[in-house]
């Protein structure tokens, strides 16, 4: 009579298992999975890439308008004027119709180390071929440097990276 039970043993046990891991899965991971939220890595992802594409233009029509050929030269101020420093854009490589109509100029400077000293500051034009702008230049270093120009086309975004003595 053992042997007549023997052989449906197995099958038992398959469905044991299986009600075992569908009570797992009730119990534990389903749950879990409703705990967790979403997983979506932005709440409105078609603004946030609008706004991507948006600096991929910007981008894009810098280099168009030859703003990425421009030269930043930053010179700091000695100790004596505390920290007082000079940023002068040479814009006499950029399309001449832009540089006749720039609207607004802007430099947003990033230090690499801690963002404590980031500021942005306003470019007024020096002349026909040059922007300027009076800065306080807290520490030497890696600088990150965005130059937004709104020009006769839109905004034009130029993103750089220079040593600073």
């Amino acid at each position: 009579m053992s042997s007549k039970h023997s052989h449906y043993v197995w099958p038992v046990g398959i469905i044991c298992f299986f009600i075992v891991l569908a009570a797992f899965y009730a119990f534990y991971v389903i749950p879990l999975a409703l705990e967790e939220g979403s997983s979506s890595v932005s709440d409105n992802p078609y603004e946030d890439a609008n706004a991507y594409q948006e600096v991929i233009d910007s981008e894009q029509l810098a280099s168009r308008v030859g703003l990425d050929k421009v030269t930043i030269e930053v010179t700091p101020g000695g100790e004596s004027t505390a920290n007082k420093g000079t940023v002068l854009i040479d814009i006499s490589m950029l399309d001449p119709a832009w540089r006749r109509d720039i609207r607004e100029a802007r430099l947003k400077m990033a230090f690499t180390r801690t963002d404590a000293f980031d500021f942005e500051a306003e470019l007024v034009r020096v002349g026909s071929e040059a922007l300027k702008a009076d800065i306080s230049l807290p520490s030497p270093g890696l600088w990150m440097l965005e130059l937004r120009v709104e020009g006769p086309d839109g905004l034009a975004l130029l993103r750089r990276s220079q040593m600073i003595p």
